[in-house]
């Protein structure tokens, strides 16, 4: 499978190999329109690749609410079949601080356990990892923390 990734996290996965066309179509306020698009070809993952991971929830740029219950959804393949060997780590970071927060795929985490107060809240990345023996792939949510206005 060959995924694609944007910088909010959002991945295409292609389900088989073979020559692919992804077509972007952008639109402006005005409903003008405008596309390009690129051909790939999806190949078979080469023997030792790391898990491709996939997270569900949080949703991007999602507010997560401190002292609320937020769930946490994500799955990791591993393209050479082995999925039994799969470990996972979530993590949260803020202002370059690094916490994990938990080890399975899918979980409920309260924000206010991990990221302390700030007035008005923060932004965070929420980051799933998933490991085995040919090493560690990642996906990741840009979130915010909401916490009460000082």
């Amino acid at each position: 499978n060959l995924v694609f990734r944007r910088q909010s996290g959002e991945t295409i996965t292609f389900p088989a190999t073979g020559p692919r066309t992804i077509t972007l179509t952008g639109a402006d306020e005005n409903g003008a329109t405008a596309s390009t698009s690129i051909t790939v070809n999806v190949v078979e993952a080469p023997p030792g690749s790391p898990p491709v991971v996939s997270i569900s929830l949080p949703t991007p740029d999602q507010i997560l609410q401190a002292s609320l219950s937020t769930t946490l959804a994500g799955t990791a393949t591993d393209p050479n079949g082995n999925q039994a060997s799969i470990t996972y780590q979530w993590t949260v970071t803020y202002n370059n601080i690094v916490v994990p927060i938990g080890t399975a795929p899918l979980m409920s985490w309260t924000p206010s356990s991990a990221v302390p107060f700030s007035c008005g809240g923060r932004a965070a990345r929420i980051t799933l990892s998933a490991t085995d023996a040919d090493g560690t792939g990642s996906d990741f949510r840009d979130v915010f923390i909401s916490y009460p206005p000082c």
